[in-house]
């Protein structure tokens, strides 16, 4: 299957990249906000581009280092480095020196650009944070349930909660 989020990679069990998709229940959807789609990756040296989406996606920095080129905007990441990439059809693509692993996650919903703001996004552009401990767990811990449960509503209410951690440890 092709990548959610890298342009020419594929996702799979026996690849270096994981990703699933997360179909809601009825009472998620009604929320408001929720998680569409999660990943990780191990990336090799090399400019990986990336695909446009209508949804926010947080990116993560888990080891290692690249550099986010959104349009115009150069982001130097590293360790523990965090941004929500905006919404919309940039140019954007992530280039990486040695070895990189990172973490996302796409936010889908009527109340996702509330939520991206209140983890401290700005709407229009990549922003580089600090993710804390808590929020790299909580981040492998979605991407493990919705790789585990891709496709399904079966972890509806599991991945609505860690959402809300995710939430709750910006503040």
């Amino acid at each position: 299957m092709d990548s959610y989020l890298f342009k020419g990679l594929e996702a799979a069990p026996d690849t270096l990249i994981v990703e699933g998709r997360h179909k809601p229940g009825s009472l998620t959807v009604a929320s408001g906000v929720w998680i569409s789609d999660a990943g990780s990756a191990l990336l090799e040296n090399g400019r990986h581009l990336l695909v446009p989406h209508e949804q926010f996606v947080w990116l993560c920095i888990e080891s290692g280092t690249a550099v986010l080129q959104w349009n115009n905007i150069t982001l130097n990441l590293s360790e523990a480095d965090t941004c929500i990439i905006p919404a919309g059809a940039a140019t954007a693509s992530l280039t990486v020196e040695t070895q990189a692993v990172c973490l996302w996650m796409a936010f889908e919903g009527p109340l996702a650009s509330i939520v991206v703001r209140k983890m401290g996004a700005l709407l229009h552009v990549p922003l580089k944070q600090k993710a804390l401990p808590s929020q790299t767990y909580l981040a492998k811990q979605i991407v493990q349930v919705v790789v585990r449960h891709s496709n399904t509503g079966n972890a509806t209410y599991q991945l609505q909660h860690l959402l809300y951690g995710m939430l709750a440890s910006q503040w």
